[in-house]
């Protein structure tokens, strides 16, 4: 749990809407868990641990090797040139910052499409405020290597694939037990 301006929000859902306000932060999706005022808390339902609470613990060490993951904002038009460009043979994840629910220009789908043949996690989320990527909605056919975001923005779809890579995790087993929250 974090708490922020005065509410209890879940760890795993904050976000920050606003890039200079004083009430930057919140909970998405769901919202807050509930408030904090001097000397009371107040809880909306009572409070429970996330599905991965503690998933992700032993990685904490310095000496762990948390495997690359690349974020990539198509543009209109897209440019295959630059997104195959921005996969290094380090490369074992890659995000598509994609438009609305998950459209990808056509022009990128191949490269895609070979990324993922080549065992490279691909996560498709969305740059929108309010995520909301699911496997009816992306361009691309959710496969083998190929998984929707649900509600996490590509910064957290980032941080949970690398994380979920680096503890040996089947990637589509962690999106889908974090994404089981809501």
């Amino acid at each position: 749990m974090v708490v922020m301006n005065g509410e209890i929000c879940p760890a795993p859902h904050v976000v920050k809407r606003h890039s200079i306000a004083t009430s930057a932060f919140m909970a998405y999706p769901g919202g807050s868990l509930g408030t904090v005022y001097p000397g009371r808390t107040f809880f909306f339902s009572p409070p429970g641990l996330p599905a991965m609470s503690g998933e992700f613990e032993e990685l904490i060490r310095p000496e762990t090797d948390i495997p690359e993951v690349t974020v990539h904002y198509p543009v209109a038009g897209g440019d295959p040139h630059s997104l195959a460009g921005s996969i290094t043979a380090k490369c074992r994840g890659l995000v598509i910052a994609a438009f609305g629910c998950g459209e990808i220009p056509d022009l990128l789908v191949p490269v895609i499409e070979q990324t993922a043949a080549r065992g490279i996690c691909v996560v498709v989320s969305s740059r929108v405020a309010g995520v909301g990527v699911m496997p009816e909605t992306m361009t691309l056919r959710e496969a083998d290597n190929v998984l929707p975001s649900g509600h996490l923005n590509p910064q957290k779809s980032a941080l949970l694939l690398a994380l979920g890579l680096a503890a040996g995790h089947n990637p589509r087993d962690v999106f889908t037990n974090f994404g089981s929250e809501g």
